[in-house]
């Protein structure tokens, strides 16, 4: 859905880039961490610097861009075995993918992560209101708490620069690394309910 700020759109436009002098290859890695692990430990020459486009794992300020670098650190191995035990089973998380490539050591030195803050729900409410015909202008906006198309342009923009320029020292970076990296949701729940009157 061209709607939605993380869709195709982004990819036409980043592949539709003037990157300058710079050769840069823009990818779709919306597969498994493990999958993105293996095809990066095929490269015939690794990159010399990775810019990660996804969205944020928690939400708390719809509609904002967080770019930040990537300074590693070290997970216990039990941990390490959970997030690729996730990757395994199909779930596809920005910060698994950052994790788990950290631990193969497929990334470069200078990895850079830009993060869409947006609902879990965004792709469905986008959805629902192009069914609507509300897939743009200020119905969309007021339905999902913030502008896609905005929001967009941003992500692009931060990418560029990232990507692009030697000097970051007036770009605003957060620091990201496994201190700073929320535990993964359970995927599983269960409920239990018990009554007096239960036959043994």
């Amino acid at each position: 859905l061209d709607a939605y700020p993380l869709g195709p759109q982004l990819m036409r436009n980043l592949q539709q880039q003037d990157w300058g002098a710079v050769q840069v290859v823009v990818e779709n890695m919306t597969w498994s961490p493990i999958h993105v692990t293996q095809q990066l430990e095929e490269l015939q020459e690794p990159y010399q610097r990775a810019v990660l486009i996804g969205a944020s794992a928690i939400c708390t300020e719809p509609g904002k861009v967080h770019c930040s670098k990537w300074l590693g650190g070290k997970l216990p191995e039990k941990k390490i075995q959970e997030r690729i035990y996730e990757g395994v089973t199909g779930i596809v998380c920005l910060d698994n993918t950052v994790i788990i490539g950290d631990y193969f050591k497929v990334w470069p030195e200078e990895l850079y992560v830009v993060e869409a803050d947006i609902p879990p729900d965004t792709f469905g409410e986008v959805v629902l209101a192009e069914s609507q015909g509300e897939d743009s202008g200020p119905a969309l906006t007021s339905r999902l708490g913030f502008d896609p198309f905005l929001l967009r342009q941003q992500i692009e923009d931060a990418a560029v620069q990232l990507a692009t320029q030697d000097d970051l020292t007036p770009f605003i970076l957060e620091e990201k690394s496994i201190v700073t990296i929320p535990e993964p949701e359970l995927f599983t729940h269960h409920q239990f309910s018990f009554s007096k009157n239960a036959v043994n």
